[in-house]
């Protein structure tokens, strides 16, 4: 695993011990400009994650890539799992909260950068803030990558 990967997955860590997470998934734009897949993962429970793309739209990472703007998900707010549904990282981890944050270059969003947990707990707003806190973190090593 290249060193970058290794920072960027203890930076995940690091996160997710701080908003009580089990899941942390860092989605970016892949080449060309095209679909936004998930790349880098800590706490995952299998790879799958890395074949699954951000539908714009759909599900909490979806609508945070649309808007440009933190999502907060709760499967007790979507008793017909129709979120979940929309968004295969939710099921294939067995998450059942989740805070979507976005990456924003200028006005673009360049990644998402999901947290999730697997028990009801719901993401509150002081969390999405250290989320956002921690984005100058993530966007440095990210810059190293280029």
């Amino acid at each position: 695993m290249p060193v970058i990967a290794l920072q960027i997955a203890k930076e995940l860590d690091r996160l997710c011990l701080q908003t009580s997470s089990d899941f942390a998934s860092l989605s970016l734009v892949g080449s060309y400009g095209q679909r936004f897949q998930w790349q880098y993962a800590y706490g995952n429970r299998n790879d799958r994650y890395r074949r699954m793309v951000v539908k714009p739209g759909a599900g909490p990472d979806g609508l945070s890539l649309r808007t440009g703007k933190p999502v907060i998900w709760s499967e007790q707010a979507d008793p017909n799992g129709k979120i979940s549904n929309e968004c295969p990282l939710l099921a294939a981890e067995q998450l059942r909260s989740a805070a979507v944050v976005p990456l924003l270059q200028g006005n673009a969003v360049i990644g998402l950068l999901l947290m999730a947990r697997r028990s009801l707990e719901q993401y509150t707003n002081q969390d999405v803030t250290l989320i956002i806190d921690h984005l100058p973190n993530i966007a440095l090593l990210l810059n190293n990558t280029i």
